[in-house]
């Protein structure tokens, strides 16, 4: 019988343990997606792009870019590549190819690339974000960028 009281003792225990564990798991869990979710609201922005323009994308296409409601950018497709099953590269032009340039993946409706905007000396990565399951941009800080170093830049001639 005594026996029988220590193995029940015992897997009380084991059984509490497993419980505390577990509890403590699922607060830390709630904790990272809060924190995820101010991360996102603080240095990323939200965008909203139309499925269905990402569902077939051809040449020519223009996709439009919302940001808090109002279009940020079009983007004007010049280049679809796929290469990789359910994997499509993208290349595209902001506007008129001289404010800027976007290039991006898509795979499965999700974009990750980037876009740069040449009249505001700005680059952008774009990416989707699981945890909240929507699109966002953020901007590149200049000083974190990996740039090869190099000598000065070339000039062209003056043929006068």
């Amino acid at each position: 019988m005594k026996y029988k009281k220590e193995i029940l003792t015992q897997l009380l225990t084991v059984a509490l343990l497993l419980f505390f564990a577990c509890s403590k798991a699922d607060k830390a869990d709630n904790k990272a997606s809060t924190s995820a979710e101010n991360v996102l609201s603080e240095s990323k922005k939200i965008i909203e792009v139309d499925r269905l323009q990402l569902v077939e994308i051809n040449e020519g296409d223009t996709i439009d870019i919302n940001l808090n409601g109002e279009i940020w950018n079009q983007l004007k497709v010049t280049l679809v590549e796929s290469s990789m099953p359910r994997i499509i590269g993208v290349s595209a032009d902001i506007v008129d190819g001289e404010t800027g340039h976007a290039s991006f993946i898509l795979r499965d409706g999700k974009m990750s690339g980037t876009i740069t905007l040449y009249t505001q000396g700005e680059t952008y990565n774009l990416r989707y974000d699981e945890a909240v399951a929507k699109h966002y941009i953020e901007l590149v800080n200049r000083e974190q960028k990996n740039v090869l170093l190099g000598g000065e830049p070339l000039k062209a001639p003056d043929n006068e």
